[in-house]
Order: C-alpha cells, then structure tokens, then sequence
C-alpha cells in the first residue's frame, strides 16, 4: 500500500510540475493576442547612442566624418569634403528609425542620410536606403568611438 501511495505522489507531482511549464507568464501573453518586441533589432539590443567616426563615400567624393547620435533621436554631425580640407561643416538635427528599426535616417541635405546600425558601426546605405552591394562596406562606414578609461595613464 505505501508502494502504491509514493507512485501516487510521484505522478501527482510530476504532473503539477509539467502543468507549470504549460502556462508560462510568455505564453499566457501571447495567448492574450500581444506581441512581445523584438529584442534582437539595433533600437533595443545595441548600445547605439555615442560618436562615430570615419571617411565615407559621397558622390564620388571622400568625406571625413565625426557623427554624435543622441538618445533622444537628435544628432550632431561635423564633416569635411577631400577637397576641402580647410572647411569643416557642423551642423544638426533630428534622425528617424525606420519600421523595422534596423536603420536610420538623418535628417540632412548634404550629407549621405540613410545608415544600418550595428554592433558599434554605422554603414552608409544607397540613396534609396538599400544595401550598397558590389563595394568593399568597410569604405562606407562609420565606427563608434569607444573610449576606455585606461587609455590614458596619467
């Protein structure tokens, strides 16, 4: 008798712990018709805010870039054209993520607008804001300027 009551017990609890993996907080909000949001897109997964630096191509013309992206989706952005190595351009304003949330657009008139954020780099997209194919990206991007504490030894 006290075989049969330990199996008993056994498969009641066993049974108790199956049926708690079934309703799982995730899969009880899924049921509720939520979406939960994608964790692995750029906007929620990468530390995107800081500068970026680097020499980009525009209309056949190198530019020297230091773009700052700000969390409150505003940017500050100072470059200078090959040919003009004297004059430094500033200027700001406002950028927007696209639906996807992979990439941005910044609110400009000459100055390639269009980048895929990444894991510490921005990449120039087309004028179109498509995935320039048949280059090397590395000539087309920007890479964000991580500063370490112990880079300078006072």
């Amino acid at each position: 008798m006290k075989k049969s009551t330990l199996s008993l017990f056994c498969l009641a609890a066993a049974l108790v712990v199956l049926g708690m993996g079934a309703i799982h907080p995730i899969q009880a909000e899924n049921n509720n018709n939520r979406e939960l949001p994608d964790f692995h897109i750029p906007r929620i997964s990468f530390n995107w805010p800081g500068p970026y630096t680097g020499i980009i191509s525009a209309s056949g013309r190198m530019i020297g870039a230091l773009l700052y992206l700000n969390g409150d989706g505003t940017f500050e952005l100072s470059y200078s054209y090959d040919d003009k190595p004297d004059g430094i351009i500033f200027t700001n304003g406002k950028f927007e993520w696209d639906k996807t949330e992979n990439n941005i657009t910044l609110d400009v008139k000459d100055f390639p607008p269009y980048y895929r954020v990444g894991e510490n780099k921005l990449t120039q997209l087309d004028s179109k804001g498509k995935v320039i194919t048949g280059i090397k990206l590395e000539n087309y991007a920007l890479e964000k300027v991580v500063w370490r504490s112990d880079a300078f030894d006072f």
